[in-house]
């Protein structure tokens, strides 16, 4: 309980301590600091969201490595430092695979884990490593609701809200950002918010929502949805299969017009082509002769 609801003591309790508006304004102004620069705010948490083989084990890797080696991650600079990874889905031989390919040293600061935890504990046994290991800059659960517990239904306003609370907590008291894994409905939706499975408390209840998404042509997307830093809308991912690793390309915006540009480019050189070929044709023939945007 803070020292603004303190109970005296006698038992009673105190009325809250409000501040007047002179004492807000004079209220000295601090940056936000960030484990990732104007995505992920250290002292914070963060969902990465997408749907079954859309590449979210893959970018959170890359994420772990990036900050435990200081590198960039997809162009935004790092706050380098320790990290937990805690892969509850994965083989360690697969982790091991995965980090080499990402340059990841034999003496990395990356700690894993990987199996099934007592999720009746597991969030108290976070606290004690964080306590006994110091400079963690980023923690990944992988996925979240294998992690915590008292969650019977993800679409359970009060359960899930209790049970991110837990995280939250931690990664304010320790200073740490906290990066959970989750997965995105099955069907399409156009609002961002609303394509997590399970309640709004998920989004909600995080400092920034990153969504991922793989189309149907093989094509993946990253867009964001964020408390502090600029949100990214709707960006294409260029993947390195060598590397196993992703990078930002053009945004969804722009590489429409390049396709729109590419296929009226098309439209006139088939056009100038059947015209050239076939003397005195009508429009009507052209029309039937090239495909494409009337």
């Amino acid at each position: 309980m803070s020292e603004d609801q303190a109970i005296v003591t006698d038992g009673s309790i105190q009325p809250f301590k409000f501040k007047t508006v002179k004492e807000v304004y004079e209220a000295r102004v601090t940056e936000t600091d960030y484990c990732v620069d104007e995505l992920l705010p250290s002292c914070g948490m963060s969902i990465l969201a997408g749907k079954p083989k859309a590449g979210k084990t893959t970018l959170a890797r890359q994420l772990v490595v990036d900050v435990a080696t200081g590198q960039p991650f997809l162009g935004m600079e790092t706050q380098q430092g320790k990290v937990l990874y805690i892969a509850l889905e994965e083989k360690e031989t697969e982790v091991g695979i995965h980090f080499r390919k990402l340059g990841l040293s034999e003496d990395g600061p990356v700690s894993t884990w990987t199996g099934a935890v007592q999720r009746n504990t597991a969030v108290a046994t976070l606290e004690a490593t964080l306590k006994s290991m110091e400079g963690i800059s980023l923690v990944v659960i992988d996925p979240v609701f294998k992690f915590v517990s008292g969650v019977k239904d993800t679409n359970d306003y009060v359960q899930v809200t209790n049970a991110l609370e837990e995280l939250l907590e931690l990664a304010r008291k320790y200073t740490v950002h906290i990066l959970l894994v989750h997965h995105m409905k099955k069907r399409e939706t156009e609002d961002l918010g609303d394509a997590v499975l399970g309640s709004t408390a998920i989004t909600g209840a995080v400092d920034t929502y990153i969504a991922l998404k793989a189309g149907s042509d093989g094509i993946r997307t990253l867009a964001t949805q964020q408390r502090y830093g600029r949100g990214m809308g709707e960006t294409q991912l260029n993947w390195d299969a060598e590397t196993r690793k992703l990078s930002l390309g053009k945004t969804a915006e722009d590489a429409q017009r390049d396709a729109a540009e590419a296929t009226a480019k098309r439209i006139e050189r088939d056009i100038i082509t059947y015209v050239s070929t076939h003397k005195g044709c009508t429009q009507e023939a052209i029309m039937d002769a090239v495909t494409g945007r009337t």
